[in-house]
């Protein structure tokens, strides 16, 4: 079907029908499934066809780079195989942050005398000189201008005047020009308060600003967009759906959305049909929102999600039936068909951990032996850069490897990022630089995933010695496991990658599968103590953010939805879905 001839809805074409809606501020909140990311990039592709200004255009954001390729495909495909081009803009919210306000005009409010540096994830990896140092990119700036904890921080001192001295550490690293990513978006704000003329010069650059999955922004960031739109912006169309924020714990706060809405109700649009489940799975689904969806894939199968419990956390079991009944029902078992989902990461390294029991998966704070950060982040490097090497992965295995000989004491970074790279290909030229790190990855021995670790490190101690570099730390004993150091092998290593990579079903936690969809999935609840389902299930979904990441991982599914869970929840959940008891499958 061309798109031309697409069957758009009513409230579809209000988004992109530009006689109508062609300025102002509007939002649009819709359901999942709604093909709200088809809607924007028509909307735009009309928009580009439209414009006739040189040197100022469209930006078009999103929080997900997953919702940004699938405009980018749409776009193409809307625009008979064009791309996005100079003047216009699109990239996540982030990116446009870091490259139109951050990094030009980040210095005039850090008080550094250098252009600001992103370090930490995504960028690259952050190295510590000290312990003050590891808690860097751990920690950022509430709106107010507090320090607040972005990560988990296990080894944090509770005593004033060690929390006061990395405290401290954070300002002065931020004044030498190193920022990580919500760092990037407090000074964008601060920027923007202290000088409105490049609020308003930003507004003239881009007048219309699209905002796709504009849910899960955060508080500074919308104070971003705020501030643009007081200092000229006079068009900005916010996209998302508050029942789908599940980015808390990265500071998004859907109520900024829902007060959008209300602000611009006016011309505000809603989609509640939903294109991806098929009719028996929204009905099911849309219990759980309060602004209940309609399912219009008719095509396929169309059965009512089932929930199947199971007693000693044998997940194996339940997803090897889960897979058959995929098979019976003609549905093609892959990563890109088939998707078996966890609450969090830590769920899956427990379920990787007993898929082969006779081989135990550990955790990196199992075997690296030193407290040292740079010693261990050293042996680490070098380690996982071999591995990747070997695996064929050259961009990683060159990345840790780089990583490896360069993030030192004796180089004084905090990161190899790209002014450092820069710094030293000018000194010493780029094929002798890419040579130091090829002959280096060649000076290591090869190894078999059969082969042990600790054999491997002392044989490649010999040769680094030898050349003049550093040696790798030794592997620690582990409690509990006599003489560790003898059988712990690569394939305890890397045990959990291998186990991941070669399944043949996509498994993930929730955020992972955000903005995706797939014909079969079953969502595996594990089981939690003090009734904490029971908790959940009773409170309203606007107030809780795990039954939205539950909301979330449902509305993924198109046409086979299965919930696993502990056998005590069993007909908790048959009772909130409103699902008839199955006899089948009580494992």
């Amino acid at each position: 079907m061309v798109y031309e001839d697409f069957p758009w809805t009513k409230n579809q074409k209000l988004i992109f029908d530009l006689n109508k809606k062609k300025n102002g501020k509007f939002v649009v909140k819709a359901c999942p499934g709604s093909g709200k990311t088809t809607c924007i990039s028509k909307r735009l592709v009309d928009f580009v066809e439209e414009y006739t200004e040189k040197r100022v255009g469209i930006a078009t954001l999103s929080f997900t780079n997953v919702a940004l390729n699938e405009i980018e495909e749409n776009y193409k495909k809307f625009s008979h195989g064009k791309t996005i081009l100079y003047p216009h803009y699109i990239g996540t919210i982030d990116s446009f942050i870091n490259n139109y306000i951050f990094l030009p005009f980040g210095h005039l409010v850090m008080h550094c005398k250098c252009r600001p540096k992103l370090v930490g994830e995504p960028y690259n990896y952050w190295s510590s000189n000290s312990y003050s140092d590891n808690f860097f990119d751990r920690l950022s700036f509430s709106i107010d201008g507090n320090i607040i904890k972005i990560k988990s921080i296990y080894d944090c001192p509770k005593d004033k005047k060690s929390i006061n001295k990395i405290f401290k550490k954070k300002h002065y690293l931020n004044r030498q020009g190193y920022a990580i990513q919500s760092d990037s978006n407090y000074f964008a704000m601060k920027v923007l308060q202290k000088y409105p003329n490049i609020a308003k010069l930003l507004s003239s650059r881009f007048p219309y600003i699209i905002i796709d999955e504009a849910q899960d922004t955060s508080d500074i960031q919308m104070a971003i967009f705020d501030l643009l739109l007081k200092n000229g912006l006079d068009n900005m169309i916010l996209v998302g759906d508050p029942e789908q924020a599940i980015f808390e714990w990265n500071n998004a706060n859907p109520e900024l959305f829902e007060e959008k809405f209300s602000k611009w109700g006016k011309e505000s649009i809603k989609l509640t049909d939903n294109f991806r489940c098929t009719q028996k799975i929204a009905y099911t689904i849309s219990k759980m929102s309060k602004n209940h969806f309609f399912g219009r894939n008719k095509t396929g199968l169309n059965e009512s999600p089932e929930i199947w419990s199971y007693e000693q956390d044998d997940f194996k079991f339940i997803i090897n039936q889960f897979l058959q009944d995929c098979s019976k029902k003609n549905i093609k078992v892959s990563k890109e068909n088939v998707a078996v989902l966890f609450r969090s990461n830590s769920e899956i390294s427990n379920f990787l951990f007993k898929l082969n029991e006779d081989l135990p998966t550990f955790k990196d704070e199992d075997f690296w032996s030193s407290k040292d950060y740079f010693k261990r982040s050293y042996t680490k490097n070098v380690i996982y850069g071999k591995y990747y090497w070997e695996n064929k992965d050259l961009i990683n295995g060159f990345k840790n490897i780089q990583n490896a000989l360069y993030l030192k004491k004796d180089y004084k970074t905090f990161c190899v990022d790209f002014d450092f790279i820069n710094e030293k290909i000018s000194k010493e030229g780029f094929c002798n630089y890419r040579s130091q790190i090829l002959k280096f990855i060649n000076l290591l021995p090869n190894f078999k995933l059969s082969d042990n670790v600790e054999d491997w490190i002392i044989k490649s101690n010999k040769i680094l010695n030898n050349n003049g570099h550093k040696e790798l730390n030794p592997i620690k004993e582990k409690r509990g496991i006599k003489n560790f150091k003898n059988v712990f092998t690569f394939q305890m290593m890397f045990n959990n990658k291998n186990k991941s990579e070669n399944l043949n079903y996509y498994l993930g936690n929730i955020h992972s599968v955000k903005g995706r969809s797939f014909d079969a999935v079953l969502l595996i609840l594990t089981n939690r103590q003090n009734n904490f389902y029971k908790n959940i299930f009773n409170n309203e979904l606007k107030d809780n953010e795990e039954l939205r990441i539950i909301y979330v991982a449902l509305t993924r599914a198109k046409y086979i939805l299965r919930i696993g869970v502990h056998k005590k929840d069993k007909i908790l959940l048959e009772n909130y879905f409103h699902l008839k008891q199955s006899s089948l499958f009580d494992f």
